[in-house]
């Protein structure tokens, strides 16, 4: 009786052992007359996605516009095979990977055949999304919302240009981080209390809100065009360009920026009498109180419509623009430098009035400004000369 209840407990054991750990693998053919996941010829006969078959490759080019018509589904592994078409996965909400399956849940491995997921994913492990393949152009859209459940996300492209675009709501309390390549597009808004984090050659492109805090670091990229980021923002990396002012960019908390070269955006001829400051030119807002500060040789480039030497008569006078808007924050500027201040039509500097941090272009009087001044103080001489005559 005894030997029977091992034998039973241990062949339950077994069994669910197995369950737990078993991943088989579907490769989709879109033999079905639908591109639904539940019809099993659409997987060459060999079943559909379920919790046994959960490592999914999207191959060749017939049916490429898939639905996840299965509720309720895990998935651990999605990949596209090399030489695929673009495939686009549509339908119900889905988990995506586990404990038990691999760390790398998604997989592009297609050159110039772009993966588009349009289901929200809720994560169900720390996993990292990446190419499978380096030197390939792998384009991966998702347009669903993403809840990080608690667990870390990251993008790799392990040395190909792997291009993420994140355009629903990232949510939880995961963090986010991008790796190697780009751009990572932050279309919709991460909303995840987690760290945000840039390192390597990563690019990150952030064009609406991040709730937790931004880092950058080593040699990646921060492009910002209009983002709010509620926590606080250190920039510190080495690379050129490597912190693109377009437009607003809005800070809750503190902000540092440490070595690293800012690219400010003036794109509108216009200044501060005549134009909007995050719009017509890049500028930082502090609104929430928070410190400013430049640190450690960090340089100010210019990307200008038309620079100072281009004849345009709007470089004939003298201008400012708002830089940094501080509440009741600190600014300190003492490490920031401007790369080229010195230009034939006049010169850039930098200034503080009150909290807030201003970018002055100060004009040099053209020739025949100087000419017509001169002129007019040797009439003055004559003038004069001639009355005590």
């Amino acid at each position: 009786m005894k030997v029977n209840l091992i034998f039973r407990t241990a062949f339950i054991l077994v069994a669910t052992l197995t369950s737990l750990f078993a991943q088989s693998t579907l490769t989709w053919t879109g033999g079905g007359g639908t591109g639904n996941w539940s019809d099993p010829n659409n997987w060459g006969g060999a079943g559909i996605p379920d919790a046994t078959n959960n490592i999914l490759i999207f191959s060749g080019s017939t049916q490429t516009s898939t639905v996840d018509d299965i509720v309720g589904l895990t998935v651990q592994q999605i990949q596209t095979a090399s030489g695929s078409a673009s495939f686009t996965i549509s339908g119900n909400d889905f988990t995506l990977g586990s404990a038990t399956g691999p760390s790398n849940t998604i997989s592009v491995n297609s050159n110039l055949a772009p993966l588009v997921i349009n289901n929200n994913i809720s994560l169900g492990v720390t996993q990292t999304w990446s190419p499978g393949t380096s030197g390939l152009f792998s384009p991966l859209n998702i347009n669903g919302n993403i809840s990080l459940g608690g667990f870390n996300l990251t993008t790799n492209s392990s040395g190909s240009t792997f291009a993420v675009a994140l355009f629903g709501t990232m949510s939880g309390t995961g963090t986010y981080t991008a790796l190697q390549g780009g751009p990572t597009d932050f279309i919709g808004n991460n909303t995840s209390t987690g760290v945000t984090t840039a390192s390597s050659i990563a690019t990150l492109d952030i064009g609406n809100a991040i709730s937790g805090n931004l880092v950058t670091s080593g040699a990646s990229t921060l492009i910002v065009d209009g983002a709010i980021v509620n926590g606080s923002v250190d920039i510190n990396s080495a690379q050129a360009q490597a912190f693109r002012l377009l437009h607003g960019f809005t800070v809750g908390g503190n902000a540092t920026v440490t070595g690293t070269e800012m690219q400010w955006y003036l794109n509108s001829l216009t200044d501060d009498s005549s134009g909007t400051p995050g719009t017509d030119w890049g500028s930082l807002s502090l609104n929430g109180g928070g410190n400013l500060t430049f640190a450690s040789a960090s340089r100010l480039q210019f990307v200008f419509p038309s620079d100072p030497n281009s004849g345009n008569p709007f470089w004939n006078s003298s201008h400012q623009w708002l830089l940094g808007d501080l509440t009741t924050g600190t600014l300190d500027y003492s490490g920031l430098g401007i790369e080229l201040p010195n230009w034939t039509t006049g010169d850039f500097s930098l200034t503080n009035i009150g909290n807030d941090l201003y970018l002055d272009f100060t004009a040099v009087p053209e020739p025949s400004t100087i000419a017509l001044f001169i002129g007019g103080l040797a009439l003055l001489g004559f003038v004069a000369r001639r009355q005590r005559a």
